[in-house]
């Protein structure tokens, strides 16, 4: 039965099962979550009740239900004028219909996602919200194959990016992370240098020069430096960013840092960048490390989704559409 005083209790029950049910998920404890937002869901329909429903099915292998959610996200923010939403929205639902090999509902995914970007742009009125319309619509570039599209609309992103840490950290971690799945050296070296000069926090920061150090490693180039400059704004009392700078420098082994990691969260972390390090130097056995990652229940890692992209072997060709003009 309801409780006939739940109405007036600040926060609401579904917001408290909400936010429980994010931390369980934050966490990797999707078994945990699940309920938890499905509850908070049936009570109070809302976008990041229903986004995290999505990818906690779509982690899960429930590609059906993962779809429904991120539908349902689509017509809520339709509703509520929010055409970045929308463009978020239809992105991950091309990823999965993608993965499903149904070229003809990812290909009109995909499209749908790329002109409300679009709209989010134009529409955009404070720095903020062009950064975040600029970032997807750098996403969509991205899997259009239009590097140079995704180029200009990142550098817009950083424009409006100033002064505004977390906007900045987005857009760094967005950029780099882009950068090393498609093996773009000046692009990534680029976020290394925005990073360090927007001082992001040593938690942010290591990835970032991580991700840079890797992508050098399998180009086999040598370090300009960016990533020892990165390196040295860490300190021994950084935690776990401490320990992730240690392993890049060379200090500690994989096996040292796999021992290190603690949470499942860390141990996550730690055997993508095991993976990764294999994956760099070609071995095989870092390709079937990272297929595993990509499954991780971690699923609000940026490297899990680093993970699947590395690992998809059903990536669609798709051309810009016709009539579209790309900024």
């Amino acid at each position: 039965a309801k409780s006939p005083v739940a109405k007036d209790v600040t926060p609401t029950v579904p917001r408290v099962e909400y936010a429980m049910g994010a931390l369980e998920a934050r966490a990797g404890e999707l078994l945990a979550a699940r309920p938890l937002v499905e509850a908070a869901l049936k009570a109070e329909p809302t976008l990041p009740g229903l986004e995290l429903m999505g990818a906690i099915d779509r982690q899960r292998g429930d590609d059906a239900d993962a779809l429904k959610a991120f539908d349902a996200v689509a017509k809520i923010a339709t509703e509520s004028s929010d055409p970045g939403s929308v463009a978020d929205a239809r992105l991950t639902m091309f990823e999965i219909y993608q993965d499903l090999g149904n070229a003809q509902e990812a290909s009109r995914s995909l499209e749908t996602a790329l002109h409300r970007a679009l709209d989010a742009q134009k529409l955009a009125h404070t720095a903020p919200e062009q950064a975040s319309a600029e970032r997807i619509l750098a996403q969509l570039l991205e899997r259009y194959g239009s590097a140079e599209g995704a180029r200009r609309a990142t550098e817009r992103a950083y424009e409006a990016s100033r002064g505004d840490l977390r906007q900045m950290t987005a857009t760094v971690l967005e950029a780099a992370r882009r950068g090393l799945i498609r093996g773009d050296l000046p692009a990534t070296r680029e976020a290394a240098r925005h990073a360090i000069e927007a001082n992001l926090a040593p938690d942010d920061l290591v990835y970032v020069a991580l991700w840079l150090r890797l992508l050098e490693h399998k180009l086999k180039v040598s370090s300009d430096g960016t990533v020892e400059e990165a390196f040295a704004k860490i300190d021994e009392e950084d935690g776990w960013a401490a320990r992730l700078r240690s392993w890049g420098a060379g200090r500690l082994t994989d096996d040292q840092l796999l021992s290190a990691a603690r949470s499942r969260v860390e141990q996550t972390e730690a055997n993508f960048y095991v993976a990764m390090a294999a994956y760099a130097m070609n071995d095989a056995r870092g390709g079937e490390r990272l297929e595993r990652v990509a499954k991780s229940e971690a699923i609000e890692l940026v490297e899990v989704g680093i993970a699947r992209d590395l690992s998809d072997k059903k990536r669609l060709d798709l051309k810009l559409p016709t009539g579209v003009d790309v900024p």
